[in-house]
């Protein structure tokens, strides 16, 4: 019998009514645990908390011909609360390998597995269902407990919302770049390197790409034999690779630990075009495939049914992971490379994507959101304006004047057309060709571009793609400057303004009226990847001064920031609209505008630490006021020496434990800062 698909049901199983007429005794009949051929070999503990992706090890006692294979077998996962709905979250195939260095080897007997993540407290209850040989078994019902979490939930978009926010209500700022794949040549093979530099400069968000593009060390999960040498035998169209999957797992779960989220592309064009992928595709009947030409990618019904394969064991593997941002089915589909006509098109690339988000829609028990993305600036409503899909998103690489500039016209491009819907750069850089940054080229257009996109309305920062050459040029603490100089900033309540639209002006700028507090960004359009690529001397603007409009009346005090650092520069006063006078630059100016009439019934004016010690473990304890959401802890010598910086969020608790490294007993000095005050004091290192 062939499984269902749809994996969302409203009733629960009938033998729930079992649980409390019968707890504890083997039910004999067709459908319970001693004909489902299921043998558990672990099941959940009580106190597991909300929040948490729990997993079931359990063996299949059935012969299988592919595993993978929903059509031959299909396991799922049935689970409930009293009066609630039952979720049914599919079961996988899981091959066990550990890590030698660079490489994994196989570690044991494969097994099935599932994962979910509850998200309320309180008793489940579940059981298995098992479709096999035309044939439906079930296990018996058994139960666990979950308890209380400080748990915000899944990232969610919502229709009238151009902001991304948990499901707990609280908004989501996407910052990162790509990781399309490890980096494998002359650095670290594995993410964790990159992840624990995103953590260190206050990075969130990154996208992978599932696909062949990148050889050996590509993330493909369903290829042919000649991709993946090793795994002869073992690929092929309704098969995954358990060695890809696997270092998968790694990478969501070490993503996880460092606070990051995670966009997965699940498919790229060059896997249809006839000069790139197209001969070894899975799909292609050439490699054992169902069709023959690659635009019948989108319309064979044959093909669809075994992408729809793929997205069920994606679903039933990683939908559980909470840091799973978002499933995006393509890199670019309407690349001219791949569908020079699409105008002819169109349509059945359209129906595909609309038949596919609503499959993951209606299967994803997590119901993460679902995206797709565009060579550069076509919005198409016969691909976006789907109810499923849930934000959309462009790539740009045509920032050589200005990147700014140019981020901004796509964000209004898209806003215009879908201004009910969160967007995002998916890709951002200044020439597709590769990164070049003599004189710092490439670090002047990431600056311009990550700032444009922060202070400019977007949902999120443009997404940067030269990620290892970022790492080469050590351009990491772009995103943490920027986070730093927007701490405090309620995107929730905030409006964004613009200054000097006219592109052929100098100078142009932004700034972000949000709360009390004004975040004020101009930019020097001479100071371009361009002019620096080809040796152009930029020179500083002359003094130049701004209406700023729609501001709150009242005198400010200007905090200029400049390398990470916020100095007070001067006061500002307002009666709706203030005139600011910039000082001349050669990049750019940015500066933060905080009343001066900060009463003291604001809880920002009490204390912010309450106790500072170090302790033997080489941490700095701060138990940082309820009042404080966002800061920067920093610690310097008593000489002056900075010995690191990080970003508190209060995410769970409001004590933070900074580790130091290993110096001599001294006194040492901290600074914490708002996005309104600046405290600091003494304290002894033991």
């Amino acid at each position: 019998m062939k499984s269902n698909h749809s994996v969302k049901t409203s009733s629960k199983p009938v033998i729930t009514f079992l649980v409390n007429l019968l707890a504890g005794i083997i039910i004999i009949i067709t459908g319970c645990s001693n004909q489902s051929g299921i043998s558990w070999q672990n099941t959940p503990k009580d106190g597991v908390k909300a929040g948490e992706v729990i997993e079931l090890v359990f063996d299949v006692n059935r012969d299988i011909t592919n595993p993978y294979n929903s059509d031959e077998i299909g396991i799922i996962f049935n689970v409930w609360q009293e009066n609630g709905d039952t979720l049914a979250v599919p079961a996988f195939y899981f091959v066990p390998y550990t890590s030698n260095g660079h490489n994994l080897i196989r570690n044991g007997e494969p097994v099935w597995k599932v994962r979910f993540t509850p998200k309320l407290s309180g008793e489940y209850f579940y059981n298995l269902t098992v479709d096999h040989e035309d044939e439906r078994a079930e296990t018996a019902v058994q139960s666990f407990n979950v308890t209380e979490n400080n748990y915000k939930g899944f990232i969610q978009a919502k229709r009238g919302d151009r902001l991304f926010r948990y499901s707990s209500g609280e908004v989501f700022f996407p910052s990162g770049l790509n990781l399309a794949h490890p980096p494998h040549t002359g650095g670290p093979l594995e993410y964790d390197y990159f992840f624990q530099k995103m953590e260190d400069n206050s990075m969130n968000f990154m996208r992978i790409w599932l696909t062949p593009q990148w050889g050996e060390y590509a993330i493909a999960l369903e290829w042919t034999d000649n991709q993946y040498p090793s795994h002869k035998g073992n690929l092929g169209l309704r098969k995954i690779n358990s060695e890809m999957a696997y270092r998968l797992d790694s990478n969501m779960e070490s993503a996880m630990e460092h606070g990051i989220y995670v966009m997965l592309c699940l498919l790229d064009e060059r896997e249809l075009e006839e000069r790139s992928h197209w001969k070894e595709n899975p799909y292609n009947t050439e490699a054992g495939g169902v069709i023959s030409e690659p635009m019948e990618f989108f319309s064979d019904e044959g093909a669809k049914d075994a992408f729809r394969n793929r997205l069920r064991y994606l679903i039933a593997r990683y939908s559980a992971y909470p840091n799973l941002f978002a499933w995006e089915f393509w890199n670019e589909f309407d690349h001219h490379r791949l569908i020079p006509d699409w105008e002819n098109r169109r349509q059945n690339v359209g129906k595909w994507h609309h038949e596919m988000s609503r499959y993951l829609k209606q299967n994803d028990p997590h119901n993460h959101m679902v995206s797709t993305s565009v060579v550069g600036s076509r919005t198409d409503k016969i691909i976006w304006d789907y109810e499923e899909i849930d934000f959309v998103q462009a790539h740009s690489y045509v920032g050589k004047d200005h990147l700014a500039d140019r981020s901004h016209d796509l964000f209004k491009l898209f806003e215009e057309e879908y201004p009910d819907r969160p967007f995002i750069i998916g890709e951002m850089g200044t020439d597709w060709h590769g990164f070049t940054r003599e004189n710092n080229a490439e670090g002047t257009g990431l600056h311009n571009g990550i700032w444009e996109s922060s202070l400019g309305g977007h949902s999120g920062t443009g997404m940067w793609w030269w990620w290892y050459e970022i790492d080469e040029a050590q351009l990491w603490n772009e995103w943490k400057y920027i986070a730093d100089f927007t701490i405090g900033m309620d995107r929730e309540k905030s409006n964004y303004y613009f200054v000097q639209p006219d592109t052929k002006a100098q100078i142009a700028g932004r700034y972000v009226v949000s709360g009390d507090s004004i975040w004020v960004w101009f930019y020097n359009r001479d100071n371009n990847w361009k002019n620096i690529k080809e040796g152009i001397s930029i020179t500083n603007t002359n003094p130049k001064q701004y209406y700023l409009t729609n501001i709150p009346a009242g005198s400010y005090q200007i905090r200029q920031f400049e390398n990470g650092k916020f100095t007070k520069s001067g006061q500002l006063e307002s009666n709706g609209t203030a005139l600011i006078h910039l000082p001349p630059f050669m990049a750019d100016y940015a500066a933060l505008l905080v009343p001066d009439n900060i009463t003291a019934s604001n809880p920002i004016e009490t204390k912010m630490t309450a106790v500072h010690y170090c302790t033997s473990s080489k941490r700095a304890h701060f138990i940082v006021h309820p009042s404080i959401k966002e800061a920067i802890i920093q610690v310097y010598t008593i000489s002056g020496n900075l010995l690191t910086s990080t970003r508190f969020t209060g995410k769970s608790s409001q004590n933070y434990y900074l580790h130091l490294p290993d110096i001599s007993p001294q006194v040492l000095v901290y600074r914490i800062v708002t996005a309104v005050k600046v405290e600091s004091g003494k304290f002894n290192y033991r």
